[in-house]
C-alpha cells in the first residue's frame, strides 16, 4: 500500500516557512516570530491589513467612478425630462393647430354647402 505524501508535504512547507523567517530575522527566533504575527495579522482573513498607496489610490477612483456615474446618470435624467417637455409642447402645438384646421374646415364646409 502507498502511503499518503501529505504529511511529508506539510512537514517541508513548514520547516521551508520557519527557515524563510528564521533567516528574514537573521536567526533570531523572537524576532521571527513576531514577523509571523505580524504576516499572520495582516495577511489572513479577520486581521486587519493597514491601508497602503495602491488601497487609498483604488479607494480614490473608485470614489471618482461613483461620482461621475452619478453625475451622468442625474445628466441622462434631466436631458430626458427636458425632451419630455419638449414633446409635450409640440403635441400641444400640433393639436391646437390641428383644431384652427379643423374650425377652418368647418367653416369652408358650411360656407361651400349653403350655396346648394
Amino acid at each position: 500500500m502507498s502511503r499518503s505524501k501529505l504529511p511529508t508535504f506539510l512537514a517541508l512547507t513548514t520547516a521551508g516557512g520557519i527557515g524563510y523567517y528564521l533567516y528574514q530575522a537573521g536567526g533570531n527566533p523572537k524576532l521571527a516570530k513576531q514577523k509571523i504575527k505580524h504576516d499572520a495579522s495582516t495577511h489572513l482573513p479577520g486581521g486587519h491589513p493597514r491601508p497602503t498607496a495602491a488601497t487609498e489610490v483604488g479607494s480614490k477612483i473608485d470614489d471618482a467612478a461613483y461620482e461621475a456615474e452619478k453625475s451622468l446618470n442625474n445628466a441622462k435624467h434631466n436631458v430626458e425630462a427636458y425632451a419630455r417637455e419638449r414633446k409635450n409642447e409640440i403635441i400641444r402645438g400640433i393639436d391646437k393647430a390641428d383644431h384652427k384646421i379643423e374650425e377652418s374646415a368647418a367653416k369652408a364646409k358650411g360656407w361651400f354647402s349653403s350655396g346648394k
